[in-house]
């Protein structure tokens, strides 16, 4: 301080650089920034401000604010330099109108929010600086404890800032608004000053310890890498980092959240880049007395603790045009607990949503009770329109585990169709009452959901799914690759088990054509096609309408070669001049698989030359309980399952008959 008297200092040498050479206790302001390019070089020493009540707070008043490092200016000026040391709110306990309701279960008055809102989240910051460009803090401690404050705060923010290496802690255990200007935040930009001709800004976030936020710890940089954060959320929609609305990279930070309604990384508008994070989650039940409706936000909106690793959400009916984002090698971790939700990964799609792809990410989801019913590593949800218009969400070449549920197809908040999986490995980490590789919920029909040479490993099934609250419309299907080698350019066709023609085209040039083909199609028990759509009850049960084996053609010069192919996993055909491939020499039937079943198997037979099958299934007694097959069919390989839900245990016949050929064999059902 040397001879600058007692706080508030008014720092107004241009070019100046201040050096802080003891501790600072300031009743009120400790620094008033009046003039560009000054250096505060805080000398390790640590700002203590506002330590005594005022009454008659007023933000804009230096008098009347309580502020550790501020500049209040309509004035543009650039150049600020803040380092080494800490500035942390001090002893008083502001006004008692600063404090959340006692009965934290009503909402306020609107009255007390008009009064609330000139002074709203400012007039305490540990920093608060307005108009001003080519900012840097780095090397800085700011706590706060206040109930509802942001740490550091700019308005109408300009040109570059560089925020790196400090350090926040958010010590308060009250909040009563959690929207807009108001909230409790880190660091938060207002009003920022944007140059139209450049998309996204000049502002970094960069080597940051969060030690603690209640709300939201960074918002509106380009560039958020390399920080550490700890979200003990108090409200609904406490958010980690939320990244600059254009060409915004998040990459390389450690995000570790609990509390009420967390999410790790939130959406932007366009040209997003989401790489290389780690993101810890640790669900817990906020409830306050139970069973009483309220938890540590003074409203009752959202009655539920919930967080989110990567979300993005288009709000009421949609449309919100989000376009180019790319999320990669990130790492999701999460236990859940009790009545709580947990989503790894919570995407909406929409008509607006183009262009996004997830890969080579691993999300592992974890209930670590058996109360836990809605947690999953990827909710494909979507927004409140026609879902029929809903553009495609890849995610591809990721590990999805979970021993509580893979993928949950819609839920609560929102029900989107038309997420795709592409190579992905979905994995069953150990038993849990509640299990399924597939939920579907939300109370309507989604549908056009695909995954693609997916592997299902220990214990995840393709057909594992639970229809806990959805409509019968709602539908998955399972498709995989063939890869086809032939010569280059022949006239290629295909077609399904039903005769219909699912590819025609030319071969690759190469000679490999890759060709995406659908084993199966999965729906509720209540679906029909001629039926009116109904609420799904048969939440355990579902149907597979099969659409292999596949009948390929390939022509070339007047010349005809045909193979069949059973679509079940990846598969690799070659037909050229050398390969036989005019379908199965004799007529076949094979012993069903598997055997013993229960309650369904698989048989498979091989048809020589066109010809009318017929397929049926006998008892002992030679009764007959199915006719599987009867209709003509072209030459080929070819399967069918049988289901015995609802038959006596014990040996079963199946006879094929086509073309002359008769076959007979045995299978065993236990139930």
């Amino acid at each position: 301080p040397g001879n600058m008297g007692s706080p508030p200092y008014i720092l107004d040498q241009p070019g100046g650089h201040y050096v802080v050479t003891e501790d600072i206790h300031a009743d009120r302001t400790a620094f008033e920034i009046a003039a560009e390019d000054i250096t505060i070089d805080l000398g390790g020493h640590t700002v203590t401000h506002g330590n005594e009540l005022i009454d008659d707070l007023d933000y804009a008043e230096l008098s009347q604010s309580g502020v550790g490092i501020r500049r209040r200016s309509g004035r543009q000026a650039t150049g600020l330099r803040i380092f080494n040391g800490t500035v942390k709110q001090g002893e008083a306990e502001n006004n008692e109108e600063y404090y959340a309701a006692e009965d934290m279960l009503r909402p306020q008055e609107s009255d007390r929010y008009d009064d609330l809102a000139y002074n709203m989240a400012r007039g305490f910051s540990n920093i608060e600086i307005s108009n001003f460009s080519d900012v840097e803090i780095a090397g800085v401690t700011a706590e706060h404890r206040w109930h509802q404050i942001w740490a550091v705060r700019f308005d109408g923010a300009f040109g570059a800032y560089d925020i790196h290496h400090n350090i926040f802690l958010d010590k308060g255990t009250q909040m009563f608004n959690r929207h807009g200007s108001g909230t409790v935040r880190s660091v938060g930009f207002r009003n920022q000053v944007h140059d139209d001709s450049t998309p996204g800004n000049d502002i970094q976030f960069h080597h940051n310890l969060v030690k603690r936020i209640r709300q939201n710890a960074f918002n509106g940089a380009q560039k958020n890498y390399s920080n550490e954060i700890y979200v003990d959320s108090w409200v609904v929609n406490a958010f980690a980092i939320s990244p600059h609305s254009e060409r915004g990279e998040v990459y390389k930070n450690k995000i570790f959240m609990t509390g009420y309604y967390g999410t790790g990384v939130t959406w932007a508008a366009e040209d997003l880049h989401v790489s290389d994070n780690f993101i810890h989650m640790e669900n817990i039940s906020t409830m306050i007395n139970p069973p009483d409706q309220g938890r540590r936000l003074i409203e009752t909106w959202g009655e539920q603790d919930v967080l989110i690793g990567l979300r993005l959400t288009n709000y009421g009916s949609g449309g919100q045009d989000r376009r180019n984002f790319l999320y990669e090698n990130n790492v999701i971790f999460g236990r859940s607990r009790e009545e709580v939700i947990m989503r790894g990964i919570a995407l909406f799609s929409d008509h607006s949503v183009e262009g996004f792809l997830l890969k080579n990410n691993r999300i592992k989801i974890l209930a670590e009770d058996n109360i836990v019913e809605q947690a999953a590593c990827i909710v494909a949800q979507g927004a409140f329109n026609d879902r029929s218009e809903h553009l495609p969400i890849y995610y591809v070449d990721s590990i999805i585990e979970s021993d509580i549920c893979n993928i949950r197809f819609g839920d609560v908040y929102g029900r989107g169709s038309n997420h795709r999986f592409v190579n992905c490995r979905i994995v069953k980490l150990r038993d849990h009452p509640n299990y399924h590789t597939f939920v579907f919920d939300g109370g309507n029909s989604v549908f056009n959901h695909v995954l693609r040479d997916c592997d299902f490993i220990d214990g995840a099934a393709y057909n594992d799914v639970y229809w806990n609250n959805t409509r019968s419309k709602s539908n998955y299907r399972i498709d995989w690759t063939l890869e086809l080698r032939t010569e280059p350019e022949v006239e290629v066709t295909i077609r399904d088990r039903n005769g219909e023609l699912v590819f025609t085209g030319t071969a690759e040039t190469s000679g490999q054509t890759r060709i995406p083909l659908t084993q199966s199609i999965i729906r509720p028990v209540e679906w029909s096609p001629d039926r009116e759509e109904v609420r799904v009850e048969s939440r355990s049960r579902h149907q597979e309408e099969h659409l292999s084996p596949y009948t390929i053609r390939v022509a070339k010069g007047g010349e005809e070669k045909m193979t069949t192919v059973e679509m079940d996993s990846q598969k690799t055909v070659v037909i050229d001049s050398e390969a036989k491939t005019d379908g199965p020499e004799e007529f076949t039937l094979r012993q069903n698989s598997p055997n013993p079943f229960n309650p369904g198997t698989r048989i498979r037979f091989a048809i020589r030359e066109q010809s009318h099958v017929n397929l049926t299934v006998y008892n002992v007694l030679g009764q007959r309980v199915t006719t599987l097959v009867d209709e003509p069919r072209p030459e080929g390989w070819y399967y069918v399952d049988f289901d015995a839900t609802g038959l006596s245990s014990g040996t079963y016949i199946y006879r094929l008959e086509a073309g002359g050929f008769v076959e007979t064999k045995k299978m065993m059902y236990v139930n």
